[in-house]
């Protein structure tokens, strides 16, 4: 009960940080500002490359328990030869954009906000991924901050498997 309480308040949190807006812990530079030239290159961007990094899945084992959390490093960057994500053709008028990964291309749907430019993915088995470019930049390494939010379940994976991974973005046109 106490873990189910906890898990409610990250998740009001999270999404009041989203909506609200906070200053992450991560040394950024203001990219949320649309005056700002990182807002304006992302929000012109045709193109962009992200690189997943680390994360952390919900398993569980029986789906009327509370889920096992496990914290790691994305399966895109410990097992693929080519650890990235290509958001293609991007075009923020009509919506549409063009994914291309290790489990093949197909099409997204993408949106622009204050925040950055987001993208909704349907699997072909239905789940969905959302992936939100921020317009923040990491002052170290210079690129653009990266999350992923994958909800996963059913057929053929089973129990729920919800899982939220963090990267960079860099600009490829």
């Amino acid at each position: 009960m106490k873990t189910t309480f906890f898990y409610s308040l990250v998740v009001l949190g999270v999404l009041g940080v989203c909506l609200y807006g906070s200053k992450s812990t991560v040394a950024v530079s203001q990219g949320t500002d649309p005056n700002n030239s990182s807002f304006e290159k992302l929000m012109k961007a045709k193109s962009v490359r992200i690189t997943l990094m680390n994360g952390a899945t919900a398993i569980w084992s029986d789906a009327t328990k509370e889920p096992k959390i496990k914290i790691g490093k994305s399966f895109f960057s410990s097992k693929e030869k080519n650890p990235y994500i290509i958001f293609d053709s991007i075009d923020l008028k009509a919506g549409k954009a063009r994914i291309i990964s290790n489990q093949g291309a197909g099409d997204v749907s993408v949106f622009a906000t204050v925040a950055g430019i987001s993208f909704i993915e349907t699997t072909g088995a239905g789940n969905i991924s959302f992936t939100t470019v921020f317009c923040d930049i990491d002052k170290d390494t210079q690129d653009y901050i990266v999350v992923q939010s994958r909800h996963l379940g059913g057929f053929p994976i089973g129990k729920p498997l919800p899982s939220q991974w963090h990267g960079t973005g860099k600009i490829l046109e």
